[in-house]
């Protein structure tokens, strides 16, 4: 985050920080859509039906799971799969739910999440133009403890450049938005965003 303006900004080099400044690459806390041109819904009506991952409110097709508890939302602006990864806590430790371990209809959870991944967006480089994925808990009580969140760069799909990317995390009544990216040629990397705990 540049000081002066508060706009997120590229860091590649410690030259890029200024006399004597070096290249901090954590995340950092932003406004929404303050990194990535926020992508817009596949479609705004519902006519038929809404994409996967989006349901149909008032007749617009709206991001899913706004009555959980918690909800993580991955949002980025190129065609590249990144993938979102949460660990959810559970009585044994915890529960990665991904693209590998969904908890989607008819894919139940293998280590017993309650939260499920709605859309593995751009899986394969099979680019959708969604660029959102969603972490979501059914209305009620989430699982207690400590939840990890985490983006992987799974491809690239030959995009050059820096990967920027948007984390939106809602738990215990507030929301949290970070800021992150990926440097070129660094498919297979995996940043942890944040961690956060639920009472």
């Amino acid at each position: 985050c540049e000081p002066i303006s508060g706009l997120c900004v590229a860091c590649l080099a410690d030259a890029d920080c200024g006399a004597g400044g070096q290249c901090d690459t954590n995340l950092f806390a932003c406004a929404p859509g303050q990194c990535i041109t926020p992508p817009a819904p596949p479609q705004a009506s519902c006519s038929p039906t809404c994409p996967e991952g989006f349901t149909c409110q008032g007749g617009a097709c709206v991001l899913r799971g706004g009555n959980g508890e918690v909800q993580v939302t991955l949002r980025w602006d190129t065609d590249t799969d990144l993938d979102l990864h949460v660990l959810e806590p559970t009585a044994n430790g915890s529960c990665e739910i991904s693209y590998a371990d969904p908890n989607r209809l008819g894919q139940p959870s293998m280590c017993g999440a309650v939260g499920s991944l709605d859309l593995d967006s751009n899986a394969g480089c099979a680019i959708d133009g969604v660029n959102v994925e969603n972490v979501i808990y059914p209305p009620g009580p989430a699982p207690s403890g400590t939840y990890t969140v985490q983006v992987e760069n799974f491809d690239a799909c030959s995009v050059p450049g820096v990967l920027p990317f948007e984390v939106t995390v809602r738990a215990n009544g507030q929301v949290q938005v970070l800021c992150g990216s990926f440097a070129n040629g660094s498919s297979g990397a995996n940043k942890t965003v944040l961690t956060f705990s639920v009472p």
